[in-house]
C-alpha cells in the first residue's frame, strides 16, 4: 500500500510543468513534434513548512522512509498523485521552529 504525504505546505510555492516530446527537424524547414509517452507531462513542486520541530521531524522522518519509493501527494489545486523527494533540508529557525523544504517530483510508473 502506498502511503501519503498528509502535511499541508505552506502556499506561495512555484510549480513546474514540463512536457516530454519528440521532435524532428528537417532540411526544408519542416519539423514533425509529437508528445512523447502515455502521460507526457512531468510535475514538480517546492514545498516549505515551518512549525513545531515534532511536526517537522516527523515529515523529515517519512521522506527519509520514502527515498527512492513513490507516495501520494495533491499538489494545490491538482489531484493526487505520486511524487518522490529525493533531498530536502531541515533548517532550526530558533527555540522549538524548524523550517523543512525540498522539492516533490512527479512520478510516472510505466
Amino acid at each position: 500500500m502506498t502511503d501519503t504525504f498528509t502535511w499541508a505546505t505552506q502556499a506561495g510555492n512555484t510549480g513546474t510543468e514540463t512536457g516530454s516530446v519528440l521532435e524532428s527537424k528537417y532540411g526544408d524547414g519542416y519539423r514533425a513534434i509529437v508528445a512523447n509517452g502515455i502521460d507526457p507531462l512531468s510535475r514538480s513542486w517546492p514545498f516549505a513548512w515551518t512549525g513545531r520541530w515534532q511536526d517537522v521531524f516527523a515529515m523529515r522522518d517519512f521522506l527519509r522512509a520514502h527515498i527512492g519509493v513513490p507516495f501520494y501527494w495533491t499538489a494545490p489545486r491538482d489531484v493526487q498523485q505520486l511524487y518522490t523527494c529525493k533531498d530536502w533540508q531541515v533548517r532550526d529557525v530558533g527555540g522549538p521552529v524548524y523550517t523543512i523544504s525540498g522539492t516533490f517530483e512527479q512520478f510516472n510508473a510505466s
